[in-house]
């Protein structure tokens, strides 16, 4: 799939950071408890409107939230690759009559009277991170999604207590 990026990759130096802190960490929690870590990074519009069992899956819960404009201006420049070496991109009123209501209707319930541009969080799903990313950079996206990820751990299998 192409598409454009949310922005600025983060430091390279704080990706190191990072990595290193995982290995850390899944290394205490393989010496202590013989337990491999697995992590995966998954995205999409519709893994918080399915099924609840999915959603409690979901060590890490995250979602970014951007404005309508950017949503509409990364859809409608989305173009996909297909199998058979053609392209798909979206053909007009999409955005309008399938793309931005099925956001809204796959992330209502996260917000605060179902306002998924401007609400708080309701409180469905437990322990979820909001992340607004516009005028954020990605270094501090990636300190949050990593220090949530990093709490997570710590919460799941807690050092040993001396």
């Amino acid at each position: 799939m192409r598409g454009t990026q949310l922005g600025v990759l983060p430091e390279n130096d704080k990706v190191e950071e990072w990595k290193k802190a995982f290995v850390k960490a899944e290394a205490d929690i393989m010496a202590r408890l013989k337990k491999r870590l697995c992590g995966s990074y998954s995205r999409g519009l519709g893994y918080f409107g399915i099924k609840q069992a999915v959603v409690n899956a979901i060590d890490v819960p995250i979602v970014l939230r951007l404005p309508q404009d950017v949503l509409q201006r990364r859809r409608l420049h989305r173009v996909y690759d297909l199998p058979d070496g053609t392209i798909w991109k979206a053909p007009p009123g999409y955005w309008e009559q399938v793309s931005y209501p099925a956001y809204k209707r796959v992330h209502q319930h996260l917000y605060v009277d179902g306002d998924v541009e401007n609400g708080d969080l309701s409180g469905e799903v437990d322990g979820l991170l909001l992340l607004e990313p516009e005028g954020v950079s990605m270094t501090r996206l990636l300190d949050a999604s990593c220090q949530k990820a990093m709490d997570t751990l710590r919460h799941m299998f807690p050092p040993q207590q001396l």
